[in-house]
């Protein structure tokens, strides 16, 4: 009886280093989980703000290019009445 005691001890043992074992891999994938949502998250708001930024540069292209074209416009102008 002690020889089975002992085996099963010892079986106890190995069933329980392998269930630290699994825990340690289920906690390294929630780590590996939580850090690919929070890169995802991450990634989600740096697209917002260039998105933001796109069309804020776009909106200040046309407005730069219709001052140009007022302005190379207002230069004619004064082309035209100088002669």
């Amino acid at each position: 009886m002690s020889i089975n005691s002992s085996s099963q001890i010892n079986m106890l043992t190995s069933i329980d280093i392998k269930r630290m074992k699994d825990d340690n891999r289920v906690a390294e994938l929630k780590l590996v989980i939580e850090q690919r949502d929070t890169t995802i998250e991450f990634l989600k708001r740096q697209c917002d703000f260039l998105k933001t930024k796109c069309r804020e540069s776009g909106t200040k292209r046309r407005e730069l290019e219709d001052e140009i074209n007022r302005l190379w416009e207002e230069n004619q102008n004064l082309s035209i009445i100088k002669k």
